[in-house]
């Protein structure tokens, strides 16, 4: 894979509903320097990997678009699945972008001034609306404090707690302001579609994670020294596996 200058990472599971209508506009927007990586979190059915190796070809073969599917069994982990996102690609800033946000021209301009400065960012709406996870962060810092926590419980709080552990590393972040994307497409909907529970219960979650934050940092500070993990999949369509320290090995 080649090396970007900036790279947007989605995790996704059984959520194509969203990206077949973002990721054509998203890809569109991308320097040819730049890439989006997608992955698809053991979503039940391979359709949605199928209609983008079949849709995005040339991104692919070009380096613009990198696909990988998990295909051993897995219960969803938005923190897992995110690091595995970032884990992917190659570059030196990288900027999380939920599946059902969209990206302009004058976003991915300003996260490429971001990334010369090499400090974390933030850009969100005022209302929030589905957009607070998207969190810009050099690649070196991402992996000098371990990416998002993946002792977490499978959401709530996970970007909260990686923003912070990246403000903290830097002495601060770039706080952005929504440019001239349109807002989240569905951000009205259920928070985790793998879930029938109602808000009491995110809010739950939410709680217990930011619990385990706070006593993490206290016993053992900013920096998470456990080893990712790993995973079975199809990377742009070829079988491989990725372990807990990024060698992807061929199958």
């Amino acid at each position: 894979m080649q090396n970007s200058r900036l790279a947007f990472c989605t995790a996704i599971k059984d959520r194509y509903n969203s990206l077949v209508i973002t990721l054509p506009e998203n890809i569109a927007k991308i320097p040819q320097d730049c890439c989006i990586c997608v992955v698809d979190y053991a979503s039940k059915s391979d359709a949605g990997e199928r209609w983008i190796l079949n849709t995005f070809a040339e991104e692919i073969r070009l380096g613009k678009l990198i696909v990988f599917r998990v295909t051993n069994e897995i219960d969803w982990s938005s923190p897992k699945a995110k690091n595995l996102a970032h884990r992917l690609v190659h570059s030196d800033y990288m900027v999380n972008l939920d599946c059902d946000n969209f990206i302009s021209r004058l976003d991915v301009k300003v996260f490429l001034n971001i990334a010369v400065k090499k400090i974390p960012s933030h850009q969100c709406s005022s209302q929030f609306l589905g957009s607070y996870g998207r969190i810009g962060i050099p690649s070196d810092t991402f992996y000098a404090i371990g990416g998002y926590d993946e002792g977490m419980l499978p959401m709530g709080y996970q970007d909260v707690d990686l923003l912070t552990r990246a403000s903290s590393y830097h002495g601060g972040h770039a706080r952005l302001s929504w440019n001239d994307s349109p807002p989240p497409i569905d951000h009205d909907k259920p928070k985790l579609f793998a879930y029938a529970r109602d808000d009491k219960f995110f809010e739950e979650i939410n709680s217990l994670n930011m619990k385990r934050a706070m006593l993490r940092k206290e016993m053992s500070g900013i920096v998470i020294k456990d080893s990712f993990s790993s995973f079975r999949g199809r990377l742009n369509g070829r079988q491989c596996n990725i372990d807990g320290f990024g060698k992807l090995t061929p199958m």
